[in-house]
């Protein structure tokens, strides 16, 4: 049983760096082709971790990570899109046109 428990957290240990590896591989990508990058909280759409691309794009001294990123919509039109966008919703309507 002991053993058993160990694999498993070593695993599980395993799995949360390739996961952390990712992540981090695919922001410096982003950083290299995007303006900016930031990491949401899927269950409350904090920003998680650094902000800094998105603080320098909104010329803001606020410190952006821990906050949540749909209180920086200025209308609720938009933060109800970007939700869409989120939930993969996007897709356009008979007569919606290019969005």
């Amino acid at each position: 049983f002991i053993v058993l428990a160990m694999q498993s957290q070593i695993a599980r240990k395993l799995d949360s760096q390739d996961i952390s590896s990712l992540l981090v591989a695919s922001r410096r990508v982003l950083r290299g082709v995007c303006d900016g990058d930031l990491v949401l909280d899927s269950r409350n759409h904090n920003i998680v971790d650094d902000a800094r691309s998105l603080e320098r794009l909104l010329k803001t001294p606020k410190k952006l990570a821990d906050t949540n990123f749909l209180d920086l919509f200025l209308d609720p039109e938009g933060r109800q899109f970007f939700l869409q966008f989120l939930h993969g919703e996007t897709a356009p309507r008979e007569g919606d046109g290019i969005p």
